[in-house]
């Protein structure tokens, strides 16, 4: 081949994929003497076919892509059933009323993991 190649590909579930190549044109692995004996127009010819060639290859390249993205927003969406799945219930939220000095008053009592907001001193339940 008259040329190297590197790759750069990643994939991150459910976000990103990223496809990317490169190659570098390799002068001591190349034999061009065929070619250049070719007439100018001739040698553009076939550059414009083998570039739709190539084209063609970016394109279906895309409708694959295409396809991941379809696939990746499925898995995004069970990554999101998983995280409400995985949230922990509330354990307890009520509204109490309460009688003070002529007003009523409400107290929220909210417990969540270890943190408890208790009735203020001086009301009754």
């Amino acid at each position: 081949m008259s040329y190297s190649s590197y790759d750069y590909d990643n994939l991150e579930t459910a976000d990103t994929m990223k496809i990317e190549r490169r190659i570098y044109f390799e002068s001591g692995k190349s034999d061009l003497s065929e070619l250049v004996k070719l007439p100018l127009a001739e040698l553009l010819s076939l550059r414009a076919e083998s570039a739709a060639a190539e084209q063609e290859v970016f394109d279906r390249l895309k409708t694959q892509a295409a396809a991941w993205e379809e696939q990746a927003g499925k898995t995004l969406l069970l990554d999101k059933a998983l995280e409400y799945a995985r949230t922990l219930p509330v354990t307890h939220t009520a509204n109490f009323s309460r009688n003070h000095s002529k007003s009523l008053c409400f107290q929220l009592i909210i417990q969540s993991s270890n943190n408890f907001i208790g009735i203020p001193s001086g009301y009754s339940e």
